[in-house]
């Protein structure tokens, strides 16, 4: 799918700073930019994103090109402009038509926690940790985001969309759609090593039933609907347990207990 760009230049978002209300296509009328659409300003997997794609903003800004976030909602976003995790302007959407015009997907209550346990996810919650950018479940947890790179006037140069929470577009990629990847050294991928990725898992079920206290709730949510998910958990951190006794030579059994115990804690405190 490729977004026609002028069905939604017309879209409303509203700048956090001065509150004042634009078009989209105000965001590049004058100079070429990279518009980041984020999922929820408490999203670690999103600070993190923000973080990262600001190491880039000196090249884009020596190079006439706006970097821009924008959000689904205001709420959070006075904590993500204090915690200064992103160095661009920053808007909110005022419909959520927005999102859904550029054909990024949603989300549901049981989607979204399998989501949490994917690779990437576990990979971006293990930066997050070590970047220290924290993270709240405040919002709209169900909208994924993307980006789009434009050209000054308005021409589409590319879009991404998430596929999950934890996908981002590296900053080679953005550099590169505008030929700069000459100016841009890139860091040395970070590999996970077996305890990370343990930690990553743990770190990501435990999330998952922080979802399912706060959302169990809900009236659509029915008391069963939550077994469910729990046992499907369950056999999920069966089987990660089951591959790293297998296939893990670096960890020892206390190391994967102690982490299996604390999970066991965080179904209790369910």
């Amino acid at each position: 799918m490729t977004t026609d760009i002028s069905k939604i230049e017309t879209n409303k978002v509203k700048n956090f700073t001065t509150g004042e209300s634009v078009e989209l296509k105000s965001l590049w009328s004058d100079k070429s930019a990279v518009v980041i659409f984020f999922r929820r300003w408490g999203c670690m997997f999103c600070r993190v994103w923000a973080k990262e794609v600001s190491e880039i903003a000196p090249i884009l800004t020596r190079n006439n090109i706006k970097l821009i976030g924008v959000g689904v909602e205001e709420v959070g976003g006075k904590e993500f402009i204090e915690g200064k995790f992103f160095d661009g302007d920053l808007y909110y959407v005022e419909s959520l038509a927005t999102y859904q015009n550029l054909g990024f997907k949603r989300f549901n209550v049981f989607s979204i926690m399998g989501s949490l346990l994917w690779k990437s996810s576990r990979a971006t919650y293990s930066k997050g940790k070590e970047m220290a950018v924290g993270g709240d479940l405040r919002g709209d947890w169900g909208q994924t985001g993307g980006a789009l790179l434009v050209e000054k006037g308005g021409k589409l140069l590319h879009e991404f969309r998430q596929d999950g929470p934890g996908d981002h577009m590296s900053n080679l990629d953005i550099l590169k759609i505008f030929g700069l990847e000459h100016e841009f050294k890139p860091k040395e991928p970070t590999t996970l090593d077996w305890l990370s990725s343990l930690n990553a898992a743990e770190a990501a079920i435990i999330l998952v039933t922080q979802y399912i206290r706060q959302y169990r709730t809900l009236e659509h949510l029915k008391k069963q609907d939550c077994s469910v998910m729990i046992a499907c958990l369950v056999g999920h951190l069966e089987w990660v347990f089951l591959n790293f006794f297998i296939f893990t030579s670096g960890l020892n059994k206390p190391q994967i207990r102690n982490s299996q115990g604390r999970i066991v804690d965080a179904f209790k405190r369910y």
